[in-house]
């Protein structure tokens, strides 16, 4: 027999395998009748389906695919058969044992097209038609390769015993349109032709419920779904020989944010509810498709020397395929790229657009306005939500007429502004967004929109109405004043204490119109806008007048690479604007790791349980950057009790005479490893190598001072099979996927004979570093910028699994708060001076930032308490505690901390001030993702509680996680203080992003570095700054920052 990993067959092994074979020809004449059946004799000639060979095995033993291929292409030989004609990657294997999950995935779908007859009979008709000719069969390894079957595991699975079908067809010269047309079947194939060159002149085929937007694509067995293809949004999706395309019926839901009932769906409400899961049936179907035998092609509508009409921009490559980013290749399928307009949105020149970026690009971008130097950074959270935070310097104002207050420093304002797309653009409507401009600024630059983009080719239009500073210019009344009085009218007051969320003032008064076009040049980076602006600058505050000379507006945007933008503009008949923008995506942020490669599959080392190196595993897995700190826990389990979890495990002691199974325990911590696949995978396959065969148990227990918190269980076996290849619906790569997460059991004593190795009560070793920090703000009156560059030299001693100690001490590299007016005297306060003393905090040289002593204790797997006390901030020193109730896996979690503390001395060492005050908070987390898909990686905080300052309220907290685990977050609290009392900005606010260093790094690391912006500091709203918090040492409770 051929063993697991062996790569080649011998005359003995074929024998031993009684391998029963038939060949037969399907192709050119029998489909050629077929054809003569359906009236297509002329068109068969240029569209007959390419000769198939096909030969049937019957494995009695398993076999590698490597060799299953070698023993059939000899057979092939033998009869002379030409196999340099075969094309790979149509080429099918079909494991006829399974047909009848192929057949049931057919009747799903024809029970479907039955149920929804009633209301659509002509698609349910022609669909079932189409997938009653084709011949259908469970393909479980895709594409096939011959030479990279002989070189990697990961491409030669070992096939079970069973009939299989083995179809080798030559290079096809068509491919296949199904779905909601009337003209389905085989087309021919055009080498460099898109998606949407098949589909530019079949409109008049397409069903009255097929979608005009995109289509599903099968390759082979893979299915991509949602490929578009319209006028507005075909990308440069490539075929190839043999594709499948599958017209969809519409999809009415629109994408965005607001569903908008039956507008837009192919499918009637009836339909839907009558065939609910349609959509997935057809796309489990299409990956079982082989040929179709029922010769079907699709009518011939033209002399097909080029692509034809609209296709003609596919062929040249222009609009289509060229806008995209230069990096993405021929065969992307990434969306029209988005330009951005002065104010560093998504738009044209100053008006904004419906366009949303690809989710997490974030830019941060300067634009020059003459009478305006703006500076925004400007996020795409989802693909529905577009955040902007500004600076806006004003060179013709003084920030005030106080020089000891501002000096010469120049105006500056500071804003946010926010655009949510309604719904996506499809063949028939428009993309749709809503959005507000300074909504909790100044509300010197206030306005909102409601704009509509309907792309076509290469144009892509512009028409939206405006509101305040956007609704000046050629006013008409608002339209909502039909729905209420309160929209007629608008304050013209202007907020300059800011920061307050003026609703009140959203959507109303007098309207005004503006709209434009972008036009993507035949010149690929090039971009050229022109627009009719709806501001007339009437109400800007610019310290001159503005006078516009003509509403009209001209742009150009070069696109410099990939991650840098050029504008250059003509503004109002007499000025010239420029401006930069400086673009990369949070999602795709990665660094090239050195790294060992993951242990191969391969047979256990040992063969008992007694001659496992325990050490030799440990440094395996630190090699690996996985787990440290580990002990190894030995069970015997039943032989039954593999995949059942721990509950059917019973202790026994390890030496019997049997050959008994066992479980292993690992209670560990994780060490640099973030992302949970190498973690878990790369530990998976040491432990698979270097543990027994009759160890067929793993749980991985990760902890936290000694506490357990999650455990990880493998049924060993089926990983080291699915690993090695051996079930055809798992591939290696996704073996990891087995572990499954579950309590953690207690902790065994120090004394139970489980145990494989010795060891003694949890003490931990001091550790020290030192690391970079930079404080900083923007837009104050003194000066622009403030800053302070300093480095922290830190330790940590846990002595053991309750107590610990931590401390870090900061020295100054340089700041500027020496500028910062609000000094002790310098001002009376309404509040406490609890943050606004922070110059004669900022400018010691040397300082203890923190000495603490900390007590944690687990009181079981849901609750955990922390007790600590000393120097707790840069600030305040005392005490507190705080409490915990964390599920494992939960989207929720509650806390409840107490703190009274004392304001310290501004020396930096260990003297204080006066002021002492009870703060704590009763603490609300929620991750969002499950119970809203469209909040996907998110997490809210909310803290009830008192502030520092004394006053009551609420912080809200949220925060977004990208791919790249970089997390975006946003603050704000909101308390008792009015906005007077508070003072400029009447609320505490600001944003942080939390960046781990791996991104950075060729080595793993979870360790993270957060930096902060605060538009600025008063004395409402601020919470202690504390080292240790409960929700973070708990995190792989429920993670958030590493799943």
């Amino acid at each position: 027999m051929i063993k697991q990993g062996q790569q080649t067959m011998t005359a003995l092994n074929l024998v031993s395998l009684a391998l029963i074979l038939s060949l037969t020809d399907v192709g050119m004449n029998t489909v050629q009748a077929e054809n003569a059946a359906n009236s297509h004799e002329q068109e068969a000639s240029s569209l007959q389906t390419a000769q198939m060979r096909q030969i049937g095995v019957e494995l009695h033993a398993p076999m590698r695919l490597d060799a299953f291929l070698e023993f059939a292409l000899a057979q092939f030989a033998e009869r002379g058969e030409p196999l340099h004609e075969v094309y790979w990657p149509n080429a099918r294997l079909v494991f006829d044992d399974r047909a009848n999950e192929a057949a049931a995935a057919r009747a799903r779908v024809l029970a479907d097209l039955d149920a929804i007859y009633p209301y659509h009979p002509e698609f349910a008709r022609v669909l079932a038609k189409q997938i009653n000719g084709w011949r259908i069969g469970v393909q479980p390894y895709g594409e096939m390769s011959v030479e990279r079957a002989r070189l990697l595991n990961n491409f030669n699975p070992l096939l079970p015993t069973g009939h299989y079908t083995l179809h080798l067809p030559k290079r096809a010269a068509q491919v296949h349109v199904y779905g909601a047309t009337t003209n389905f079947g085989a087309q021919p194939f055009v080498p460099g032709a898109t998606v949407r060159s098949y589909f530019a002149d079949q409109r008049k085929n397409l069903l009255d419920e097929a979608s005009k937007d995109v289509v599903t694509l099968v390759r082979n067995t893979d299915v991509r779904t949602d490929v578009p293809w319209g006028p507005h949004n075909a990308t440069g999706v490539e075929l190839q020989p043999g594709d499948l395309l599958l017209v969809p019926p519409r999809d009415g839901s629109a994408y965005g944010l607001i569903p908008i009932g039956d507008l837009g769906h192919g499918l009637s409400r009836e339909a839907r509810k009558a065939a609910p899961r349609l959509a997935e049936s057809l796309h489990l179907l299409a990956s079982y498709f082989v040929y179709d035998h029922s010769g079907a092609q699709v009518d011939a509508l033209e002399e097909r020397t080029g692509l034809g009409t609209i296709a003609d921009y596919d062929y040249t490559g222009n609009w289509q395929r060229d806008v995209m980013d230069t990096s993405a290749g021929a065969f992307s399928d990434t969306r029209r790229r988005v330009t951005q307009n002065n104010y560093g949105q998504t738009g044209l020149i100053q008006m904004p657009t419906a366009r949303m970026a690809e989710p997490g690009e974030i830019s941060l971008s300067y634009n020059d306005m003459d009478v305006y130097r703006r500076y925004t950074a400007n996020l795409q959270l989802f693909d529905w939500l577009e955040a902007s935070a500004f600076y806006v310097r004003i060179p013709n104002r003084l920030y005030s007429s106080v020089p000891e207050f501002s000096g010469d420093e120049i105006y500056t304002d500071k804003g946010f502004d926010v655009k949510i797309r309604l719904w996506q653009e499809s063949y028939y409507l428009p993309e749709v967004a809503v959005g507000l401009r300074d909504f909790a600024g100044t509300g010197l630059f206030d306005g909102e929109f409601i704009v509509a983009n309907k792309a076509w080719g290469p144009l892509d239009f512009t028409l939206g109405m405006g509101f305040g500073r956007l609704g000046t210019r050629d006013q008409f009344k608002n339209p909502l004043c039909h729905l209420s009085d309160g929209f007629c009218d608008r304050s013209r007051s202007f907020s300059g204490r800011g920061g307050q969320f003026e609703y009140d003032q959203w959507f109303r008064g007098d309207t005004a119109l503006f709209g434009g076009v972008e036009y993507q040049t035949p010149w690929q980076p090039l971009r050229v806008k022109v627009e009719y602006e709806s501001n007339d600058y009437s109400l800007d505050r610019a310290g001159v007048r503005i006078r516009p000379q003509t509403p009209w507006n001209f742009g150009l945007n070069y696109q410099l690479n990939n991650n840098v933008d050029l504008r250059l503009g003509y503004e109002r008949g007499d000025t010239l604007t420029f401006g930069i923008s400086l673009r990369t995506n949070f999602n795709q942020l990665q660094q090239v790791k050195i790294t060992p490669a993951p242990v191969p599959p391969q047979e256990p080392k040992v063969s008992s349980i007694e001659e496992v190196s325990w050490p030799g595993i440990s440094r395996q897995m630190r090699q690996h950057f996985t787990y440290v700190g580990t002990n190894f826990h030995v069970r015997e389990t039943d032989s039954g009790s593999a995949s059942e979890g721990g509950e059917a495990a019973v202790d026994t002691a390890i030496d019997t005479d049997a050959t008994p199974n066992y479980t292993v325990a690992l209670y560990t911590y994780p060490w640099r490893q973030r992302e949970p696949k190498e973690l878990l995978d790369r530990t998976a396959r040491i432990l698979a190598a270097e543990l027994p065969a009759n160890v067929n148990r793993v749980e991985i227990i990760e902890q936290t001072y000694n506490a357990p918190l999650a455990k990880y269980e493998l049924d060993l076996q089926r990983y080291r099979s699915e690993l090695n290849y051996e079930d055809p619906d798992v591939k290696p790569e996704n073996a990891w996927l087995a572990f499954e997460r579950a309590e953690p059991q207690a902790r065994p004593e120090i004394g139970d004979e489980g145990w494989a190795q010795a060891y003694g009560p949890y003490k931990g070793r001091p550790a020290y570093g030192w690391s970079p920090h930079l404080i900083q703000s923007f837009g104050a009156p003194e000066t622009f910028y403030f800053y302070q560059a300093y480095v922290s030299v830190f330790g940590h001693w846990q002595f053991n699994e309750n107590f610990g100690l931590i401390g870090d001490v900061g020295v100054n590299i340089h700041n500027n708060f020496d500028r910062f007016n609000f000094t002790v005297d310098g001002h009376r306060n309404p509040l406490p001076r609890v943050r606004t003393q922070v110059r004669e905090y900022m400018l010691q040289d040397v300082w203890l930032n923190r000495i603490q002593a900390n007590y944690f204790k687990q009181i079981n797997n849901d609750w955990y308490a922390l007790a600590y006390g000393g120097v707790l901030e840069r600030m305040f020193t005392g005490v507190g505690g705080e409490v915990l109730y964390r599920p494992l896996d939960s989207s929720w979690s509650f806390g409840l901390d107490v703190n009274r503390v004392r304001q310290r001395g501004f020396s930096g060492g260990l003297g204080l001030l006066d002021y002492e005050v009870t703060t704590g908070f009763f603490s609300v987390y929620y991750d969002m993702s499950e119970d809203f898909p469209f909040l996907q990686d998110s997490l809210l905080t909310l803290n009830f509680g008192q502030f520092l300052a004394g006053d009551r309220g609420v912080n809200i907290t949220y925060q977004r996680r990208f791919d790249s685990s970089l997390t975006v977050g946003a603050y704000a609290a909101m308390t008792n203080v009015s906005s007077a009392d508070y003072g400029e900005g009447s609320f505490t606010k600001g944003f942080f992003i939390s960046i781990p260093f791996d991104l950075m790094s060729v080595r793993p690391t979870r360790t993270r570095g957060t930096f902060g912006w605060t538009p600025i500091y008063r004395d409402g709203g601020h919470m202690l700054n504390r080292r240790m918090q409960l929700h973070s040492i708990t995190e792989n409770r429920a993670p958030f920052y590493h799943r």
